[in-house]
């Protein structure tokens, strides 16, 4: 794996240190409609995101703050059943039919069916069922990495199935990984004209701030991973900050007192950096 910052990424999910007392507590609320406001749910979240780095256990991308929208809680074998799901798609191996799932509700708070991502992550995963066996019935959660024709957060090392290089850009080096690159649509069109997109604009501009203003005009056609991406590269700013900079100015409406401090952290870059 190749990323321009040494960074702690999430390799793998290791609840094994997570107080049982909590991963009980979790599993109570089996039975009960899903929601992210019970006691125990909130506090396996931020479990989670300590375990995760603060990382998308998918993409890999620095999850910057414990708020909706910015990160979520994905059900990895989907909690619900698809609308479009037939008798034969439903248990069908093939990937084009992965979408098509009874859902696996007796999992809903099941934690090892759940990991933290980012929103553009969980929005393409969907209802993606990565189960390998989709046609025998399971009375418990599967605990084996071979029982998932995907990569599973916490029974995978990220490392051995997914490489991530500059600009990442993400390859799959075993099926498991290139299904998780195929349902997050790591690898799609659209995701690679806006990461060429954020280059252009990058490579246009004579300096950061120039840069930054660039995306905000255009913020309606890209996405914040793909700036910080690009501008990390140029101007040689660790992925992190380059990723909190973005996030600010994207978020922020001009010439807010946010937008203002955003403008004052990167002036040490515009006067420092030199462009490559």
């Amino acid at each position: 794996m190749i990323i321009n910052d040494k960074v702690a990424l999430c390799e793998q999910v290791d609840i094994s240190t997570i107080d049982p007392g909590l991963l009980m507590s979790v599993r109570s609320s089996q039975g009960q409609d899903w929601t992210t406001l019970i006691p125990s749910i909130i506090a396996y979240r931020k479990q989670l995101l300590d375990l995760q780095n603060w990382r998308c256990a998918y993409c890999q991308i620095p999850i910057m703050s414990d708020e909706n929208g910015i990160r979520e809680l994905d059900h990895i074998l989907p909690k619900n059943p698809s609308k479009t799901r037939t008798q034969n798609k439903r248990v069908s191996s093939a990937y084009k039919d992965r979408r098509h799932t009874n859902g696996y509700s007796a999992f809903t708070y099941e934690p090892l069916n759940l990991v933290i991502t980012c929103k553009q992550c969980n929005t393409y995963k969907g209802l993606f069922d990565p189960l390998r066996n989709r046609h025998l019935p399971i009375q418990s959660y599967p605990i084996s990495a071979d029982a998932f024709d995907s990569i599973h957060p916490h029974f995978h090392r990220y490392s051995q199935h997914i490489n991530i290089f500059q600009g990442w850009i993400y390859e799959g080096v075993t099926s498991q990984g290139k299904f998780l690159i195929g349902c997050c649509k790591l690898d799609e069109a659209e995701v690679l004209a806006r990461r060429k997109l954020a280059t252009a604009y990058t490579a246009q501009s004579i300096n950061l701030i120039d840069c930054l203003w660039k995306f905000v005009g255009a913020r309606h056609a890209l996405t914040i991973p793909e700036c910080a991406a690009s501008i990390s590269d140029t101007f040689k700013i660790p992925y992190n900050e380059a990723f909190h900079l973005v996030s600010v100015w994207f978020l922020e409406e001009t010439m807010t007192e946010g937008f203002t401090r955003a403008l004052d952290a990167a002036k040490p870059y515009i006067n420092n950096q030199k462009r490559h």
